[in-house]
């Protein structure tokens, strides 16, 4: 849980660079990939709270077997779903993301282990898969904001 901490942090170290762009690398700024990957983690970490840990079921999928095997997701792939697409990607917005997710993050511990979510692309998630695949997300993002920054 320390590296989504820490991912988080990072997060908000990179505010002010929110709107660097560099389409060489993305169509969107450096704001919007802050407050996408913040968004991923307030909707996957509140909607798993209200799972039934009975109704979990376990399946295998290609793709998602592929991104816990090599921890990474390719770049350009996969559209974001509009639950998690900002619509504005400020520093007073990101810096509301920020504190929800801290809170939601706070609040991990309290999860069941069967408790999931339903992703769009892997299925059904329990909790220990679920953080798993925040931590890739943010990498990924992470990595493309320091690809626009050049860093």
């Amino acid at each position: 849980m320390q590296k989504l901490i820490n991912q988080i942090q990072l997060f908000e170290n990179f505010i002010s660079e929110s709107n660097q762009l560099n389409t060489n690398v993305s169509k969107a700024p450096v704001g919007w990939h802050i407050e996408h990957s913040l968004l991923v983690v307030n909707a996957i970490l509140e909607n798993i709270t209200k799972s039934n840990p009975d109704k979990y079921q376990q399946q295998f999928k290609f793709g998602k077997f592929f991104i816990f095997l090599t921890k990474t997701l390719p770049r350009g792939k996969a559209k974001a779903p509009s639950i998690v697409t900002p619509e504005r990607a400020d520093a007073e917005k990101i810096h509301q993301s920020l504190k929800i997710a801290r809170l939601n993050i706070d609040n991990i511990p309290h999860i069941k282990e069967f408790q999931y979510i339903n992703h769009p692309y892997f299925g059904h998630l329990r909790l220990a898969k679920a953080i798993s695949f925040l931590k890739i997300h943010n990498q990924h993002h992470l990595k493309i904001i320091k690809d626009i920054l050049k860093l």
